[in-house]
Order: structure tokens, then C-alpha cells, then sequence
């Protein structure tokens, strides 16, 4: 029997069409205090492919631990949201001018995700009742 998870989980394409619309994701990572920090920022792709984000703060917080996990979700109800969340290890680019993708702002660093665990959802394909 297909679980509730197997259902709703995106696709390769689907994926990619979720991170192509996209312009922003929630990064988390561990504040000086031990609890979760949260910041939305911009989001963009490298040419590998994975995840690069400019936060402004983040690189003090990845000196202590390269622990992170991104959110990225759209959808205006629960019947409609589509989303990614990936665990795994943030990279700070030492030369971020060579790694800077098109989308990305000027003047900001590049922090790289090298992801271990990704889990995706469609909620859409749940059917109507989900409202």
C-alpha cells in the first residue's frame, strides 16, 4: 500500500519547477544560545545545481557549527503547498565572486548547501479535502 508521504512527494521535475519559481527560502541554523534561528532570504542555484544563499549574519553563526536546514515552500492554502526542506551542511565560499550565481545580488557572500536528507510535498495531490 503507497504511504500518505509516497503521494505527495515531488518529482525530479516537480522539484526544480518549486526552486525555478522560488525566490526565497528560510535558513536554519543554531543561535549562540542553542535554539533554532531562522532567517528568509534570497535564494539561488549554482551551476551545480545546489543551493546558494546570501544571508548577512549567517557566516558567524557557521563558524561554530555548518549544521543548517533550508525551507522552501509556496502555496496560499494547505490544499496548495508545494515544498523542499534540506538537511545538511552549509559552505562558506571563501572567493564568492567565482561562485556567485546570475540571481544573486552584489556585495553579499555565498553560503553553499551540500545537502544530506531532502524531503519534498504536493499538497495538491491530496484532493479537495484538504481545504
Amino acid at each position: 500500500m503507497e504511504s500518505r508521504r509516497s503521494r505527495i512527494e515531488l518529482d525530479e521535475a516537480g522539484r526544480r519547477a518549486l526552486m525555478d519559481e522560488a525566490c526565497t527560502l528560510v535558513l536554519g541554523t543554531v543561535g549562540p544560545d542553542g535554539r533554532p534561528h531562522l532567517v528568509p532570504m534570497w535564494l539561488a542555484f549554482g551551476d551545480d545545481g545546489r543551493p546558494c544563499s546570501p544571508p548577512t549574519r549567517a557566516p558567524r553563526r557557521f563558524a561554530t557549527s555548518s549544521a543548517t536546514t533550508a525551507l522552501l515552500e509556496a502555496g496560499e492554502s494547505y490544499g496548495e503547498l508545494r515544498g523542499i526542506a534540506i538537511d545538511g551542511r552549509a559552505e562558506l565560499i571563501a572567493s564568492p565572486e567565482a561562485a556567485r550565481p546570475a540571481r544573486q545580488a552584489p556585495k553579499r557572500v555565498v553560503i553553499r548547501i551540500h545537502p544530506k536528507r531532502a524531503r519534498s510535498w504536493n499538497h495538491h495531490r491530496l484532493g479537495a479535502a484538504t481545504g
